[in-house]
């Protein structure tokens, strides 16, 4: 958690701070965002991977600290969660290898920017699928995970769910090199393989080809860490959202008013407190992440609204609100010919509990402006 006091500026609230810094920036990105979701006219994304660069020496990262002072092990925070942001995580699961257990169906980026999965049809069975993901900013395990013993390999979840799936999964330290200063060894990340398998209710498949994918799957992506392989930065695979900083927000405040930010485990997601005019404060946690295509926008929990053009839904669930706009076209990760639903759209979304939701609604369209300048 890194805290105040900051001195700097007047009591402007996030809004009239980013307005006013990026107005004319918002404005451009506002209308080419409204037209393009309007008319329904924009190319649509088509999820891809580059190609793995031979193994080099890392760049040097200086953390963005926003223009506020932080300690030596929040830098080292804010510079992993920076190279989290540039690495492909598709690129450390290659179509080569996840295709080998049969049709690819789909592949890309669909849990979230720092995800990858691959759905792979089995030879010769069309009710039975292999779902692989690659997370790279998984949990650590809980104490509910079991170690199992596969082809010489601690895996630490194996499972079967019901009649119809079995799951395993594998996590392991994400090697991650830094190069800010810090006093004793650098925080470990964790990252996980998560293998789903799908066949008919009775029928159990042979064993191990859950944990088989996993492991095959784990021992890749380390191989590949080393190259470090960058995101797309121009094409069909780029996607803008997945390389921009949740936390960039905070430095748009006046930080007189800034109580406190936290450098999250999730490289996408930023909470931080401000004091308000007139007294009190509020707590926001934004979140830059990818939602399915088509979700319904009106509903017992949920209404749409605009903010200058720019769509909203607005969501409720008990005493939290969030406010959530989308900022790209679509992501599609279907193979030719197998239209599965595996299309999602990058989202700038902003919550907050005990708060009026339609308070939400300017403030996320201005974060959704500033995300992409």
């Amino acid at each position: 958690m890194i805290r105040g006091p900051f001195v700097r500026g007047s009591g402007a609230g996030v809004q009239g701070e980013v307005h006013r810094r990026r107005a004319t920036t918002a404005v451009a990105v506002t209308v080419a965002s409204v037209l393009c979701f309007v008319l329904a006219a924009c190319a649509t994304v088509v999820a891809g991977t580059s190609p793995v660069p031979p193994p080099r020496e890392p760049d040097r990262i200086e953390p963005n600290t926003y223009s506020q002072p932080v300690s030596a092990a929040d830098k080292v925070a804010l510079e992993l969660a920076e190279r989290l942001r540039r690495l492909d995580p598709c690129a450390l699961m290659p179509e080569a290898v996840v295709g080998k257990y049969g049709e690819l169906r789909r592949f890309g980026p669909e849990k979230g920017f720092d995800t990858c999965t691959a759905v792979v049809r089995r030879p010769g069975d069309r009710q039975r699928d292999l779902s692989i993901t690659l997370d790279l900013s998984a949990p650590p395990r809980g104490e509910e995970d079991r170690a199992v013993r596969f082809g010489g390999a601690e895996i630490e979840r194996l499972r079967v769910v019901g009649d119809s799936t079995a799951e395993c999964t594998r996590w392991f330290a994400l090697d991650l090199p830094v190069t800010a200063f810090v006093d004793g060894d650098p925080p470990v990340r964790t990252a996980a393989v998560h293998v789903v398998e799908h066949f008919r209710p009775g029928v159990v498949p042979e064993t191990g080809t859950a944990c088989e994918a996993a492991d095959e799957t784990h021992d890749v992506a380390v191989d590949g860490l080393r190259a470090l392989p960058a995101r797309p930065t121009r094409g069909p695979g780029r996607i803008r959202l997945a390389a921009a900083d949740p936390c960039e927000v905070v430095g748009l405040f006046a930080p007189e008013n800034l109580i406190q930010w936290s450098v999250d485990a999730d490289p996408y997601r930023c909470d931080y407190s401000v004091l308000l005019p007139g007294g009190g404060a509020q707590t926001w946690s934004v979140r830059f992440g990818l939602e399915p295509e088509g979700a319904p926008v009106a509903g017992p929990d949920r209404e749409g609204t605009s903010v200058a053009g720019r769509s909203i839904v607005l969501r409720r669930d008990g005493d939290l609100c969030t406010a959530a706009t989308p900022v790209e076209d679509a992501v599609d990760t279907d193979r030719v010919a197998a239209r599965t639903g595996g299309r999602t759209v990058p989202t700038v979304a902003v919550s907050s509990a005990g708060t009026d939701c339609s308070r939400l609604a300017p403030l996320v369209a201005e974060l959704a402006d500033l995300a992409l300048t």
